[in-house]
C-alpha cells in the first residue's frame, strides 16, 4: 500500500504538502489566485491527514501581489490543541512563497490534523483555491474562527463560510 507521500523507504529530503491535499486530491491548486485576505484577525482550519509519523520541519504558504501585515501559520490536533505555530510573522516577498524554520516538530500518525492561517489585515493577500476547493474543504470538515490571531492555544470550531481556502503547508520528513 502506498502512504502517499511517503514511499516503501521515504527520501532521505523533506517532503513538501499542502494543507487540505488529501481534500482536493493532491497538489493541483488549478485556479489559485492572488486574493485579499477576507477578515482581518480570521483563521482558517484546514484538514490533512498525517498516515504515518513525521517531524515538521518548516510552515510555509504563498504570498499573493500585495503583502502587507503579519501572518500565523499552525497546526492542531483533533482535540484542537494548537501543536505548533510560526507566531506573528511579517508578510515578505510578493508572489512568492513564504518559508518559516520552525522547531522540527513531531506529528505521531496515522492521525488526522488541522493546518491554520490567519492574518491581521485585509490587504495582505494569499493564493487560496477557488469555489470548488473551499466546497470540498467543508465538506471535509475545514472550519474558521473569528477573533484568531495570533493563533490561540485551543481553537474554537466555527462554519467553514467562506470562499476562501490560502495554499498553505508544512515541510517535513517521515521519522523512524
Amino acid at each position: 500500500m502506498n502512504l502517499w507521500p511517503f514511499q516503501p523507504t521515504s527520501p532521505p529530503f523533506p517532503v513538501v504538502f499542502a494543507f487540505g491535499d488529501q481534500v482536493w486530491g493532491g497538489i493541483n491548486f488549478i485556479g489559485a489566485a492572488s486574493a485579499v485576505f477576507p477578515v482581518a484577525n480570521d483563521a482558517f482550519f484546514l484538514p490533512f491527514f498525517v498516515p504515518k509519523t513525521v517531524t515538521v520541519l518548516e510552515l510555509w504558504w504563498i504570498n499573493g501581489a500585495t503583502v502587507s501585515g503579519n501572518v500565523d501559520v499552525g497546526i492542531y490536533n483533533t482535540s484542537l490543541a494548537r501543536v505548533v505555530s510560526t507566531g506573528s510573522t511579517a508578510q515578505s516577498g510578493t508572489t512568492a512563497t513564504q518559508v518559516v524554520d520552525i522547531a522540527d516538530t513531531v506529528l505521531v500518525g496515522p492521525a488526522m490534523y488541522y493546518g491554520a492561517l490567519a492574518c491581521d489585515n485585509v490587504t495582505a493577500t494569499f493564493f487560496r483555491g477557488n469555489n470548488y476547493l473551499t466546497a470540498a474543504a467543508r465538506i471535509a470538515g475545514a472550519f474558521q474562527q473569528s477573533s484568531a490571531f495570533a493563533l490561540p492555544a485551543t481553537a474554537v470550531a466555527a462554519a467553514y463560510a467562506s470562499q476562501y481556502a490560502p495554499v498553505a503547508g508544512i515541510s517535513m520528513r517521515a521519522t523512524t
